[in-house]
């Protein structure tokens, strides 16, 4: 029997992966029971299963256990409604018992009962092993407390950026990939965090979208205080547009143009400044 794999969303932090099945007929959005390393979850696929190449005997885990059915679906809401929302609750209370400096920002109830996760984000580290010890005596399964970065945590408990759009760390970002100040540079014409900040207050991961485009057009621009030759003579570059390839110079007695990169010749062309690259992972 050939064997598929299909790639699901899963989890409260909506992480990705690549499931094997046997199921060959899985539609885009299906909702799924399958079986992650921490045990059995709801997925929804994201595209139809492809055949997977040198595979031939179906894995374990990660596995498509089976189509979501009716009473799968009305357990997982009564996880979500229900116990999760009591163990939110019972977990806020031992945390200001137990004086702990860490925000609690959701619970998930693993579809198997193998776990509970407990979401939450701290200054620093917390020890929390007391807390566990309440709570497994409570619960009577195992506990993982799992501290979140500012983006993980944006991408639970937010929705939509300033775009107008769903957060692409909701729809569709499989991972997390660092973003500079260079980057930031490179496209816009001011550093205005409000305008180049995300919902996590982080460097938008949107810039990234783009940032090889800017990096090859910018190839064929000249770098501020460049000293350059046009068909008028010897000038200064004092600005630029990458997007309409467009330099802007400065001639001895003050007069300014903006010409075609293509109209433009290099004298003695200049590295651009090193700096200290900001990176937020």
């Amino acid at each position: 029997m050939p064997v598929y794999k299909v790639p699901c969303r899963f989890g409260k932090i909506f992480e990705v992966g690549e499931f094997f099945t046997d199921i060959p007929n899985i539609k885009r959005d299906t909702l799924l029971v399958v079986r992650t390393e921490n045990g059995m979850q709801l997925a929804t696929a994201l595209k139809p299963p492809t055949l997977a190449e040198g595979i031939e005997q179906l894995p374990d885990s990660p596995k498509v256990l089976r189509i979501a059915t009716v009473d799968d679906k009305e357990r997982q809401k009564e996880l979500e409604t229900v116990r999760e929302k009591e163990a939110m609750a019972y977990c806020k209370e031992q945390i200001k018992n137990l004086n702990l400096t860490m925000r609690l920002l959701d619970v998930e109830y693993l579809f198997g009962g193998e776990k509970i996760l407990f979401y939450y984000v701290a200054p620093e580290r917390v020890d929390f092993r007391e807390l566990v010890r309440i709570l497994a005596h409570k619960y009577h399964t195992r506990i993982e407390m799992r501290q979140l970065g500012v983006r993980d945590a944006a991408r639970l408990v937010l929705d939509f950026s300033h775009c107008g759009e769903e957060l692409c760390c909701r729809r569709f970002l499989k991972e997390f990939k660092p973003v500079s100040v260079r980057t930031a540079r490179l496209q816009k014409t001011t550093l205005d965090p409000s305008k180049i900040s995300g919902a996590c207050g982080r460097l938008m991961c949107c810039l990234l979208y783009e940032d090889f485009l800017y990096a090859e057009l910018k190839k064929n621009i000249p770098e501020r205080e460049e000293k350059v030759r046009t068909e008028r003579g010897e000038a200064v570059v004092i600005g630029y547009n990458i997007i309409e390839q467009t330099v802007t110079v400065q001639y001895e007695g003050g007069e300014r143009e903006t010409l075609p990169a293509s109209q433009i010749v290099r004298i003695a062309p200049l590295q651009p400044e090193k700096e200290e690259e900001l990176r937020f992972d």
